[in-house]
């Protein structure tokens, strides 16, 4: 496994996508041999480590994104907010184990603060920082538009003004954010293999399960690869490997 801290511009690259071609015009990208996680900067982390939520049986999805495409979530054993507020996800004062994001996503470049997760009233970084939500441990996905966009760098502590930042510095366990634009048929299909690999083991490691995601799409089509690689996990990864 890697870790990236990346600094300045490199904040905005999928480092995990860098690809290369052997001498017989082969290519291969990185995250087939390394599983790679990033952070913003080492002082997200608190102190005394991480360990994911005790509430492995809660498991919350908020959406406010109109699109038939997300039925199916209603099937699932998840509690679902629908047409959700900012107010009912700052709210939450129980850890889950997997919180779950879907709703458009506004990354502000000018003013940092700014950048929202729109549920029905926008919920800005600063709304979230400035909350009391308890997501201690939690796996946390975004799957919202450019929810892992950092803004220009002009020094160190702009790095810290990220969605995957603020929810680190709460305690969740790990976030898995997009850079760029997502489709919706592909933040069902990355949660759907969350969702069935939770069935299989009893500690949810998202890294894992978002570089086999990935990896699945390499060998098809390059559009559905770049729809993949938008997504990165931010987490210390566990040093089993």
């Amino acid at each position: 496994k890697v870790l990236f801290i990346p600094h300045d511009f490199l904040h905005r690259l999928p480092l995990h996508g860098a690809a290369k071609k052997d001498g017989s015009g082969k290519q291969s990208f990185i995250l087939q041999k390394n599983k790679i996680a990033y952070l913003p900067a080492w002082s997200v982390i608190p102190k005394e480590g991480v360990s994911p939520s005790e509430n492995a049986d809660i498991n919350i999805v908020f959406k406010n994104f109109k699109s038939e495409t997300f039925n199916e979530i209603k099937n699932w054993q998840w509690i679902m907010c629908d047409s959700a507020s900012a107010d009912a996800v700052i709210s939450i004062d129980k850890s889950p184990f997997i919180l779950s994001l879907i709703c458009h996503g506004r990354a502000d470049i000018v003013n940092p603060f700014n950048s929202s997760l729109l549920f029905i009233d926008p919920l800005s970084y600063l709304k979230l920082s400035g909350s009391q939500m308890q997501v201690k441990g939690s796996k946390v996905f975004l799957g919202a538009c450019e929810a892992d966009l950092v803004p220009n760098l002009s020094s160190l502590p702009d790095e810290h003004l990220s969605f995957p930042a603020s929810f680190l510095t709460k305690g969740a366990s790990e976030v898995c954010g997009a850079l760029w634009i997502v489709k919706d048929v592909k933040v069902l299909d990355l949660l759907r293999e969350i969702k069935d690999t939770i069935k299989d083991v009893k500690v949810l490691d998202l890294l894992d399960v978002l570089n086999s995601w990935q990896n699945n799409y390499i060998s098809g089509n390059t559009q559905d690869l770049f729809w993949s690689l938008s997504y990165r996990v931010f987490a210390i990864p566990k040093g089993d490997e």
